[in-house]
């Protein structure tokens, strides 16, 4: 989307630069200058915004900064938490012994009436 917007930009300041070198060629006077100033003040304006829109678009997909290297020591303290947020949560839909089989409505433990989240089994059933 981003792309089309800056193509049909840059289409607009062509074809307003155009329109400023017809207006140019127009015998009366008043329209030559007007309609000459006012198109190539406008293709400039249209010019600019598109440049500023292709640096930030080029900004925003830049990846500057290197990926950070993590390393988690996995401490058996990190270990039970892990495992405990897991067993809260997760462990009703996806379990290591395979007594859930999905199905579990998640939204029943919200304070808000959302509606009704129900996710399916992903892990790996081992008969």
């Amino acid at each position: 989307m981003n792309i089309a917007v800056l193509v049909v930009l840059t289409a607009v300041a062509v074809f307003l630069a155009w329109s400023s070198s017809r207006c140019w060629c127009n015998k009366n006077f008043v329209l030559k200058w007007i309609g000459t100033g006012l198109a190539a003040v406008l293709a400039a304006a249209v010019f600019v915004v598109s440049v500023v829109m292709m640096a930030g678009l080029f900004k925003l997909n830049a990846r500057s900064a290197p990926t950070p290297e993590i390393k988690v020591a996995g401490t058996p303290e990190q270990i039970q938490r892990g495992q405990a947020l897991t067993d809260s949560f997760c462990g009703g839909c996806h379990s290591r012994s395979n007594t859930s089989a999905g199905g579990f409505d998640l939204a029943d433990d919200l304070p808000i009436p959302v509606g009704s989240f129900v996710s399916s089994n992903l892990t790996r059933l081992e008969i």
